[in-house]
């Protein structure tokens, strides 16, 4: 959180590629970051995600909010791999 109050302007590019363990806990920490990202009128962008992050985000059907770099939703990113 403290480099969430500390971002300057543009989107908070995050890298989860590396993640092997990923559960609730780790979705409410995404949604979290989330907002207090959106009350600095900027985005979260998940730019890359290993196969467990997708797992998850699809299993709670977040793949929308939680978008990819850009355009993409999460969901084509998976597609494309």
């Amino acid at each position: 959180m403290d480099a969430v109050q500390s971002m300057e302007a543009g989107p908070l590019r995050l890298d989860l590629s590396g993640v092997s363990d990923f559960d609730s806990a780790g979705v409410q920490l995404l949604l979290s970051t989330q907002r207090s990202v959106q009350e600095m009128n900027a985005e979260v962008l998940i730019v890359q995600a290993s196969d467990v992050v997708l797992e998850v985000l699809r299993c709670y059907g977040l793949e929308p909010t939680l978008g990819a770099a850009g355009p993409t939703p999460l969901a084509q990113v998976a597609a494309t791999r």
